[in-house]
């Protein structure tokens, strides 16, 4: 029995005794019943906003109201702007021509033209899924990396910052090993330590992405979606 046919029988259910044995008055009851639920037109929501079963039109919306677009404006993933190869390879490099005979006029109109890029299907739930992240979680380490599993299954992972180094410590004055961090300005006795400081003195977040995601977290970066916490910069690597 359809939820459909279990309404009509519970509304039947609920004629007083004198209508109740009346065939035609019970099929009244059903047609003022119908027309107000729209042959279950209402029991149909909740598979239309099921992430996993949705597509085309249904993804546009949940799109909508987490904040993805299905046009994106400005951007091209799978143009080539500029290269080079070498002096017989292929394809020709792109980006330079001379100036009185363009070689590549085509070239420069990509450049120069707004491109507006609609994502498919499969870009678009994996976006959505990474818009939930981004906009349900604090973005602590260990949330991301459980939130990106669930979702995604390693296809989409973070790894762990190196935390090997030593940049800072103290020691008795003869004892081992030598305090860190602490140089004269005349005589650098630790210049290692000075470039650890500058190399990993800004936080970042390294993402590995395997394809068909790649594409993914690059629509993903230009809308400033990708899940991370605050002061902390992204960089996605290709696996």
């Amino acid at each position: 029995m359809t939820p459909l046919q279990e309404l009509f029988i519970y509304y039947q259910g609920l004629l007083i005794l004198q209508y109740a044995g009346l065939p035609k008055f019970t099929q009244f009851i059903q047609l003022v019943c119908n027309s107000a639920i729209c042959d279950g037109l209402f029991l149909q929501f909740p598979s239309a906003f099921n992430l996993t079963t949705a597509q085309g039109d249904q993804l546009t919306l949940l799109g909508e109201i987490v904040g993805v677009p299905r046009e994106v404006i400005g951007i091209s993933p799978y143009t080539t702007y500029f290269n080079f190869t070498i002096y017989s390879g292929s394809p020709t490099s792109v980006g330079f021509n001379r100036y009185a005979t363009l070689v590549d006029p085509d070239q420069i109109d990509r450049w120069q033209v707004q491109n507006t890029y609609t994502l498919t299907d499969f870009e678009m739930l994996n976006l959505i899924y990474l818009k939930i992240i981004y906009n349900n979680l604090s973005n602590t380490f260990s949330q991301l990396k459980n939130a990106l599993w669930e979702y995604f299954d390693g296809a989409i992972n973070i790894t762990s910052p190196d935390v090997s180094a030593t940049y800072f410590n103290f020691t008795r004055y003869s004892g081992s090993p030598a305090s860190i961090g602490f140089n004269r300005f005349s005589t650098l006795t630790d210049a290692y330590n000075i470039e650890r400081w500058s190399a990993h003195s800004i936080m970042q977040l390294v993402y590995t992405v395997k394809q068909p995601y790649y594409t993914v977290m690059t629509i993903a970066q230009f809308l400033n979606i990708v899940p991370h916490s605050m002061g902390v910069t992204v960089i996605v690597n290709e696996i």
